[in-house]
């Protein structure tokens, strides 16, 4: 068994250096090429699972790296 982990892709408060704790806002355009150029890492890996917190921005990236 392999585990991977990632963290979230830039968002708006990361960029403004602000405290996110379980709020905040879904990921920047930064974040969003962050999560795409993660998914060209992983492309050719197979998934079984993917978990991730309920937030916004930690559930786009593996949302946005799987498309």
């Amino acid at each position: 068994m392999r585990l991977h982990f990632v963290r979230h892709g830039q968002t708006p408060d990361n960029a403004e250096r602000m405290w996110q704790g379980w709020g905040g806002r879904g990921l920047s355009s930064t974040g969003r090429v962050q999560a795409g150029r993660l998914a060209e890492r992983l492309a050719s890996r197979e998934f079984t699972r993917v978990l991730s917190r309920s937030e916004e921005h930690t559930s786009e990236t593996p949302v946005t790296s799987a498309h």
